[in-house]
């Protein structure tokens, strides 16, 4: 009950951000409102991650966090296009009211859902949250995955902070902008198809170094379509005539980086779609199943460090050299650190994944 309660705190703080959003006299209101949400959000996705550990058995986490992630990734599907057709249609307050029916959506949604299983007249784990923080974070698997997450963040923060605004310097509109970041969720649910087996084959720790190098590496790419725009020219007179059917004062130049965009918009969803599950994997994994919760909130806190990074020191960056150098900045930092983690791995395996048998070898050993 006292998940569903924190939900709920939730979804109102999230709604009276959206209260700030819409209605906020002046555009210095943004601030309370980021702050607002980002308290909301942190909570939640803490509390969500936790709730989902308690109703399911040890075994079907890996499924069990890929659904989830799913259902993470179809909201972003719809939600960019439509926020973006409302912001170009009727304004970015229209667009931004999501904070507010969403809020009172989910509030209601969460009324719906069963009971957790965690038994609140339990006996508490000894020790401070802090204490018992620093002893989970002892565990190889939970540091992999905060610092994994870390770095992860580093790549989403950008994402979200500089890639609307790149692409609105690129001249096109905030749908253009939510359509892309659609093809990116969209992808990101088919890379999740099958993901729980891939998990168990090749363990969360390669699944998270191959989603969070693929998104640095798309990063590093992005401000490269700009490029593209000589080679508009090029296109086939069909594919040229095709868009100015649909859109009339699209120049060629423009379907070449759109086209370029599109591209990297499906590379980094491939990547960054099964980052989540084999995260929270990792996570449920080497926490005590008491502790999975407190094991959450030091992921939860690791993102926040990334994401937090990257809006102050690679936002620095790009104001002082230009947009482009954010994605530059950004990928100079994931990168190297991602070789860091890689290292890391190989020096503290995994005491919790499962040793692979060759049947042939057991069946000598045997005789």
């Amino acid at each position: 009950m006292r998940i569903i309660i924190i939900a709920l705190l939730t979804f109102l703080v999230s709604a009276i951000a959206g209260l700030f959003y819409v209605f906020g006299p002046s555009k210095w209101w943004i601030i309370p409102a980021q702050g607002l949400f980002g308290l909301a959000s942190g909570i939640f996705w803490v509390a969500a991650n936790a709730y989902l550990f308690d109703l399911v058995d040890d075994a079907d986490i890996p499924k069990a966090t890929s659904d989830y992630a799913l259902a993470i990734g179809a909201g972003f599907l719809v939600g960019p296009p439509l926020g973006g057709y409302i912001a170009d249609t009727w304004g970015f307050q229209a667009g931004l009211s999501v904070y507010i029916w969403a809020s009172v959506l989910g509030a209601l949604l969460v009324w719906t859902l069963p009971p957790s299983t965690h038994d609140p007249d339990a006996p508490r784990p000894q020790g401070g949250v802090y204490q018992r923080g620093w002893a989970i974070f002892q565990d190889p698997d939970i540091r992999f995955s905060a610092f994994g997450t870390f770095i992860f963040g580093l790549t989403v923060g950008v994402l979200g902070a500089f890639f609307p605004v790149y692409i609105r310097v690129l001249g096109f509109t905030a749908l253009v902008v939510g359509l892309l970041i659609a093809v990116r969720q969209g992808f990101s649910l088919i890379a999740r198809l099958g993901l729980p087996e891939r998990i168990e084959t090749h363990g969360p720790r390669k699944i998270l170094l191959v989603a969070t190098g693929v998104g640095g590496l798309s990063l590093a790419l992005l401000p490269f379509v700009e490029d593209l725009a000589g080679v508009g020219a090029m296109l086939p007179a069909s594919v040229i005539g095709a868009v100015h059917a649909i859109s009339p004062t699209t120049s060629p130049a423009d379907v070449a980086v759109l086209g370029g965009l599109v591209g990297l918009a499906v590379i980094a969803g491939l990547g960054l779609g099964i980052m989540v599950p084999a995260n929270l994997t990792l996570v449920a994994r080497g926490a005590p199943a008491d502790q999975r919760g407190l094991a959450n909130g030091i992921y939860g806190t690791a993102l926040g460090l990334g994401t937090a990074i990257t809006s102050w020191v690679v936002g620095s960056v790009g104001q002082a050299l230009g947009i482009r150098w954010t994605f530059w900045a950004s990928a100079l930092m994931v990168l190297p650190l991602l070789a860091g983690l890689a290292w890391y791995g190989k020096r503290n395996p995994s005491p919790h994944e499962a040793e692979k048998v060759d049947p042939a070898r057991a069946a000598v050993e045997q005789e």
